[in-house]
Formats: C-alpha cells, structure tokens, sequence
C-alpha cells in the first residue's frame, strides 16, 4: 500500500504489487472507435456506400427527423424542385449545402454542421441519392 501511495504522490510509474489474496483484475476492452464528432469531416463515401441500403435507412430516418419538416418526408415538399427531379445530382454538393447552408434571395437553407455529425450528414445524401433519377430522362 505504501508504494501505491508514493507512485500516486510522486507521479511515479511504479505499480504497486498486488497483494496475494486480492481478486484478480481484467482489462476492459478498448471503445470502439466513434464517427467523427459534429464539425469534423468524416470520409467521402463510395458510390457504393451511399447505395448500400442501411446507409439509405439510417439516412431516411435522420432526414424524417431533421429535414422533412422542410423538405417532405420524399424531398417532394418546400420552395426548391423535388428532389425525384434532380437526375444526377453531386452527392457532393448534396452534401455542401446540408454542412453549410445556403442562401438564395429568400431561401434559406441552415447548416446543418454543427448540429449532426458529418457521418450522419453523408447517410442523408444516400438517402437523397436514393430518390434521385440516375439519369435525366431522355
């Protein structure tokens, strides 16, 4: 007990011995690692990703709760074009303005940055991938 106590008091690396009848202690595993924080750049998805159909699920979900109020629960409602008539659309851009926000004379869009997790902001492009057109139609 006292080298436990001087390790403490004096910042020492010294460990104390554990005594002979004290239950052994287990190592807890590691937390698993987070998706970035609200703020921080999470990695650019593949095409794949953003068609796989959890992401477009957890997206669907975040953009009923967040972004549908606005915008529909299809993107089919607000002052812009339904989202089923944007064959093509930059998931990147879809992705800029949900971070940043945008402004265009009397519309308003928010960033949404620092409110949901740059992860989550790229499940709700897949969404939105998912009710856009692949090709404009000819």
């Amino acid at each position: 007990m006292r080298r436990l106590l001087a390790a403490l008091l004096c910042g020492s690396a010294v460990a104390a011995a554990p005594a002979a009848d004290a239950p052994a202690v287990q190592a807890e595993p590691a937390p698993a690692l987070q998706a970035p924080a609200a703020g921080e750049a999470a990695a650019v998805p593949t095409a794949e990703q953003l068609a796989d159909p959890e992401w477009i699920a957890a997206g669907r979900k975040r953009f009923i709760s967040a972004c549908a109020y606005c915008h529909g629960q299809e993107g089919e409602a607000g002052k812009v074009k339904s989202f089923k008539e944007r064959p093509g659309w930059d998931p990147q851009r879809i992705h800029e303005v949900i971070a940043n926000g945008r402004r265009r004379a009397g519309n308003v869009m928010p960033s949404w940055k620092g409110s949901i997790p740059d992860a989550e902001i790229w499940q709700i492009v897949a969404y939105i991938k998912s009710l856009t057109p692949a090709e404009p139609p000819r």
